[in-house]
């Protein structure tokens, strides 16, 4: 019986029976204290003075009565608000749009026709674009509609009759449409612009014959890659319309990158744009890499990227994963597309591995574009080259390496495009803005390395040479004779060839870097060409492919080029298709995803060369399709004199308009 009764254990069963009245411990006549829940009785006096002190050291600790009721109210608050957040949040959003609204319709009705007026509407529209999908995304309201399901059905007869009939009817329109118009504009108004349609047939029958199987080659995706690039051409560049909007969109971006400068010259110092390169164009690439983050964050750039890679696969009938990265490429650099499809990178076939990389080559990074366009290139040309690029690169994949097995990879799954995930909006732009920081050390030491290179080749093929009696003979030289007739089919005018060829080779043995600053001098060579000639109407001849001008004693060094080959050269470099590029590319998918590193080195030489194919057919179409209001504006124009040696120089008003007003904006010129 006394072992019974110093039993802890037998004193826990026998008190957790009595009733519960709402008190956490209890107490045994010795003193030992056991908490349940479940039982509430004073059994002893000792307990009772335990409870006592513990109350009495509570109200010594705990705030005043004031303030537990501030607590209350506090916590009231808190709940309330963590309970009803989504529908708070949506009220508030929906009371700020109508605020927009209401101030959208009073600047409309207050001043509606100029440009800042036209800039506002186009963006409400887009914006209420993006809102509208937003919620009719989350409502299900944009499936497919059952009409459309039953008479396109594949697997009834119907279906399959009324699919026949309208996919062979779009192939008579487009085909027909375009022989029509290179009939009626081209071969009888420009028949010189014909010989960049022989060229295209040439890339595309090399690249018949470097195909893996071209029994198996999809000809539905080459054509309508072909033809999706000869109609947004034939739009951009023949059409008032196009041509207005896709310069009314380069200007806005222009302006809107220059606000960089503010921050360059705060870090940097007034005198930064005494290195322009790395002090204003590298923290434009930094900024702009920072805004496309941001605006992932805000979930824009995935409902772009998703319609663009969704309009790609059904026009050619690629798979969504491979015309999703085709898409991306339009915003993301060849090594950060591939990051949105890296839990695809084990799964799909090796035509889409690549046609992923052919994409990559044959595009450039948003960012990047406007390091390009500061040393010239006309900013509408160069985005008009990417949009041009994006079927063409899908075209010369299918052609060179055709599907093998079909995909494996759901649509749904592919069109969900994530590239990571910030903590808010400030997150996402400071996480853009490091890696932004990260892109600018590889283009600034890139550039750094292969300039060095280039001149280490030329002064050494020179070398050699000169032992031979040959003077002049550089690697640029080399590449320019080995790359003259792959210009010369291009369209180019036979007096830039050589000079074409060149840049060619400098793009392909370097980076495309380098090759748009060699653009851009010769750009800028034009441009004083013609000053010189309206100011002095003076003497000049050429030294080698260098213009000297007597009167100011001056050297034009690359001399200057035609109407014809400044435009079309900005499409012809317009692609990341580089020896550097290969390195780059291996590094970047053995990264992500390790198992198919023997796959990447097997075929990305052959992506290389299909990337490269991709910017000259985009540089043949725009050869043959002239610009709105230029073709026949002939600028500075005439037979010029020097020596003996008549040239006839041709040189694009609109060109060195373009590239004043970017250089300009960029700071550039002296």
């Amino acid at each position: 019986m006394e072992a019974e009764q110093n039993n802890p254990a037998l004193k826990l069963v026998v008190f957790s029976s009595l009733p519960d009245h709402g008190d956490s411990t209890i107490c045994t006549q010795d003193g030992d204290k056991y908490p349940n829940q479940h039982t509430s009785i004073h059994v002893a006096n000792e307990c009772e003075k335990e409870k006592d002190a513990e109350l009495q050291s509570a109200d010594e600790t705990h705030p005043s009565q004031s303030s537990c009721c501030l607590l209350r109210i506090n916590r009231a608050l808190r709940r309330n608000v963590r309970q009803r957040w989504a529908l708070l949040k949506q009220a508030v959003l929906l009371i700020l749009l109508i605020a927009y609204l209401v101030y959208f319709a009073y600047c409309m009705y207050r001043n509606f026709g100029d440009e800042p007026s036209i800039r506002l509407l186009v963006g409400t529209v887009f914006g209420l674009l993006i809102v509208c999908h937003h919620f009719l995304s989350k409502a299900g309201k944009l499936s497919q509609p059952a009409w459309v399901k039953n008479v396109f059905d594949n697997d009834s007869e119907r279906g399959k009759r009324l699919r026949k009939i309208f996919r062979w009817s779009l192939y008579a329109l487009a085909s027909g449409g375009a022989v029509a118009y290179l009939v009626v504009e081209i071969a009888i108004n420009h028949p010189r612009n014909l010989m960049s349609l022989a060229g295209l047939a040439v890339l595309l029958v090399v690249s018949f014959f470097l195909s893996t199987d071209p029994e198996k080659v999809n000809w539905h995706a080459v054509f309508w890659g072909m033809a999706l690039q000869f109609w947004f051409a034939v739009f951009i560049r023949r059409t008032a319309f196009g041509a207005a909007a896709f310069e009314w969109l380069a200007d806005r971006l222009v302006e809107f990158l220059k606000y960089s400068d503010e921050g360059s010259a705060v870090v940097f110092g007034s005198t930064y744009l005494d290195h322009r390169f790395v002090f204003q164009l590298m923290p434009t690439l930094i900024f702009f890499n920072a805004v496309i983050c941001m605006l992932y964050y805000m979930g824009v750039v995935q409902v772009i990227i998703a319609k663009l890679g969704k309009f790609l696969s059904v026009c050619l009938g690629t798979s969504p994963i491979e015309s999703v990265n085709q898409a991306a490429n339009l915003f993301l650099s060849m090594t950060e597309s591939p990051i949105l499809i890296k839990p695809f990178l084990g799964q799909i076939t090796n035509s889409e591995l690549f046609a992923v990389m052919t994409g990559g080559f044959a595009s450039i990074a948003g960012a990047v574009l406007w390091t390009f366009a500061a040393y010239g290139a006309p900013v509408d040309h160069i985005l008009t080259a990417s949009v041009m690029s994006a079927p063409a690169a899908l075209a010369f994949a299918k052609l060179i390496f055709p599907d093998d097995r079909p995909t494996t990879v759901k649509a749904e799954d592919a069109y969900k495009v994530d590239v990571g995930h910030y903590g808010s909006l400030l997150g996402a732009f400071s996480k853009g803005a490091t890696d932004g920081l990260k892109m600018v050390g590889f283009v600034v030491v890139n550039l750094l390395v292969y300039v060095a290179i280039l001149e280490f080749l030329d002064m050494t093929l020179l070398w050699f040479a000169e032992r031979a009696g040959v003077e002049g003979f550089t690697f640029s030289s080399l590449v320019a004779y080995v790359f003259y007739p792959m210009t010369y089919i291009m369209g180019y005018d036979p007096v830039d060839c050589l000079k074409m060829s060149r840049l060619l080779g400098v793009k392909i043995f370097t980076t495309t870097t380098v090759s748009y600053i060699e653009l851009g001098r010769i750009i800028t060579n034009g441009e004083e060409f013609t000053d010189y000639m309206a100011t002095y109407n003076s003497t000049w001849r050429y030294v080698g492919e260098d213009i000297f001008l007597d009167a100011t004693n001056t050297t034009l060094v690359g001399g200057v080029v035609t109407k014809r080959s400044g435009v079309l050269a900005t499409y012809m470099l317009c692609g990341l298709s580089s020896l550097g590029g290969i390195g780059v590319t291996i590094g970047c998918f053995a990264s992500l995803c390790p198992a198919r590193a023997v796959d990447v080195i097997k075929h990305v030489p052959f992506a290389f060369v299909a990337g490269n194919f991709a910017s000259f057919s985009t540089a043949c179409v725009a050869g043959w399709t002239p610009v709105h209001g230029l073709n026949d504006e002939r600028g500075v124009a005439g037979l010029l004199s020097s020596d003996g040696d008549t040239i006839w120089v041709e040189y694009s008003t609109y060109c060195t308009d373009r590239y004043v007003e970017n250089a300009e904006a960029f700071s550039i010129l002296p």
